[in-house]
């Protein structure tokens, strides 16, 4: 009886405990999320000579080194240790990496340091042995395939390397009492039931984070396990010529198949991103309206996981792409209003600015990846009729690119001529190298070279008008399209004043924009005021292996160089992968100056 009342105490006790962490998690997840962002890149910086004293011990030993080492090893470690722990004093948050570091070196180099001092010959012995050579051998496999559980789970990682501890904490305490006996045996326990605490420590702190960001982010429940799920699949990349041989001789079932899968996994991709969006943006009303689009889609989705690809399943499927596009038709502008939400409640600083810019051009990108494969499927297997009998899908085999252009045109002309009362002229010069004398046709998504010809036109008005003025006679706007046996190259060029260098490294931000802001009760035309038009022109460009960059003139002009890919077997998707390297870039803080002024592309690494 005594025995069930100690075992009720003792559950109600633990349950207790748990709740206050729970709640101090929360409370402290502000404090949390501002160490990772820019203090934790101050600590990264202080691991550096630890990190790399590591590397070259490694590679002189040839595996992992473990705590019981020479003289010489456990000097330069402690002193090495001794100096992280100067260079951290400046931190003020709870960093898990100095955390770590402790767990490792804290024991060894701080209280226990007289007693390894003392043993430290006999520990280099044991290292000689071959059951103790086993144990570290089996430890650094453990150790390996921790690491590769890293990308799933940050849980999981840790719980694998702590199994590796204590695995290698019972395997070599036998070995040391029969070589060093007891009392160096227990030195041993003494240091590694530290870092076995610690592990646990960071484990559940790992696991309380998980859990607040769960319980706080924007996507929680069974979604978040299915986002987890999916999220670890990379996407497929189609080329144009892939697309178009499948909308030729593909069928409904086949394109059902492909698509109930790949959708989750592109949508999962960079949903798991937008989790990691700095915490204050993603309270922003427009915000939580995006991501709540995003999660009701992504459930949408989910019904048909594992339907199989009957008749009815496809048309429930296609009724169900139709609802998501019309869902989705204004997620730029809705995302672009939550981005002025927070610059009007409490600004941005610039390292969250870089992880909005970086998180944004992915977003966008992957939105117009998965516009493109619903829109295709209903056009080719739903009831969406084609622009043209000759159109598959969405594609137009023979696009004629100076009939697109001359659209794009009149439709930025009549724009400018309602706001301003004139518009310039536009000169067209058609150049094919490839088959002289014939009309400019590309295999290409004509909407999408539609919207990146129509922004730069409208761009190239709006600038011509305002810096000559109204009453002038303005310069034409001069367009020349050259087709080559790779690319399709198309060049606008303005005379209208152009702008500093100061400016143009800032046209593709989001967050800013040459026009004034646009009001709020919807009377102006979409995007105008943005700041959207010229870097999702940009995205359009790129989606296929493309590009767009502007040369600019200040006092002259602008011009602005389109490249598309001529070939369409070249032109293949370009989509975002939500890996360690995207969850670094969203979440790191701001960068040391390395020069004494910015300049443009200065010391950059080349794009990958």
């Amino acid at each position: 009886m005594r025995l069930d009342y100690l075992k009720v105490r003792l559950r109600r006790s633990l349950v207790h405990s748990m709740i206050l962490l729970l709640v101090a998690a929360v409370v402290s997840a502000k404090e949390l999320a501002r160490c990772e962002y820019s203090e934790e890149r101050i600590v990264n910086e202080c691991l550096q000579p630890m990190l790399q004293y590591a590397t070259r011990l490694q590679s002189e030993a040839g595996a992992v080194q473990f705590p019981l080492q020479g003289g010489r090893v456990f000097n330069e470690l402690c002193t090495i240790y001794t100096d992280f722990k100067k260079c951290v004093e400046r931190v003020q948050c709870d960093s898990l990496s100095i955390d770590a570091v402790d767990a490792s070196y804290g024991y060894m180099c701080g209280s226990g340091q007289h007693l390894f001092q003392q043993h430290a010959s006999c520990f280099a012995q044991v290292e000689s042995e071959v059951s103790y050579i086993s144990c570290k051998t089996a430890a650094t496999q453990a150790i390996s395939e921790a690491q590769k559980s890293k990308a799933k789970s940050t849980e999981l990682y840790l719980s694998e390397m702590c199994r590796a501890m204590d695995g290698y904490l019972r395997c070599s305490h036998p070995i040391i009492v029969s070589k060093c006996g007891p009392r160096d045996s227990t030195t041993l326990r003494q240091r590694l039931s530290a870092i076995l605490h610690k592990c646990f420590v960071c484990r559940v702190s790992s696991l309380l984070m998980h859990f607040t960001r769960r319980l706080l982010g924007p996507f929680v429940g069974t979604l978040s396990k299915k986002l987890d799920y999916y999220s670890q699949f990379q996407p497929s990349s189609l080329s144009i010529q892939q697309y178009l041989d499948f909308g030729r001789i593909g069928t409904a079932a086949t394109s059902y198949s492909f698509l109930k899968n790949e959708l989750l996994v592109r949508l999962a991709n960079i949903m798991q991103e937008f989790t990691l969006l700095p915490p204050k943006l993603l309270q922003m009303p427009s915000s939580k309206m995006v991501s709540n689009w995003y999660a009701e889609s992504f459930e949408d989705l989910l019904q048909f996981e594992s339907s199989s690809d009957t008749a009815e399943s496809v048309a429930k499927f296609n009724d169900q792409l139709s609802i998501i596009l019309k869902r989705h038709a204004h997620v730029v502008e809705t995302m672009a209003e939550g981005l002025i939400e927070l610059r009007e409640s409490d600004g941005v600083d610039i390292a969250s600015e870089k992880g909005i810019q970086y998180f944004l051009d992915r977003f966008y990108i992957n939105r117009i990846s998965i516009r493109m494969l619903q829109n295709q499927h209903l056009v080719v297997f739903g009831n969406v009729l084609p622009e043209s009998p000759r159109h598959v899908g969405c594609i137009d085999p023979a696009c004629n690119v100076e009939s697109v252009v001359y659209d794009a045109f009149e439709n930025a002309r009549f724009l400018c001529d309602r706001y301003y009362l004139t518009s310039p002229s536009m000169k067209l010069e058609m150049h094919n190298a490839v088959e002289k004398g014939k009309p400019i046709s590309v295999v290409a998504v004509p909407s999408h070279l539609y919207h990146i010809m129509f922004e730069l036109l409208k761009n190239a008005m709006r600038a011509t008008v305002e810096f000559h003025g109204v009453d002038d006679d303005l310069p034409e706007i001069k367009v020349f399209v050259v087709k080559g046996n790779e690319d399709l190259s198309i060049k606008i060029c303005d005379r209208g004043g152009g702008v500093s260098r100061t400016i143009l490294e800032r046209l593709y931000n989001y967050m800013y924009s040459t026009a004034p802001p646009p009001p709020r009760d919807g009377t102006q035309a979409p995007l105008a005021g943005y700041g959207y038009g010229l870097p999702l022109s940009r995205l359009y460009a790129r989606y296929f292996l493309g590009d767009l960059f502007l040369v600019s003139m200040e006092g002259h002009g602008t011009d602005a160089c389109i490249y598309l890919k001529a070939v369409p077997v070249e032109a293949s998707e370009v989509l975002p992968i939500y890996s360690t390297s995207s969850r670094r870039n969203l979440t790191m803080g701001p960068q040391v100056a390395d020069w004494s002024h910015h300049v443009p592309g200065q010391g950059n690494r080349p794009a990958q």
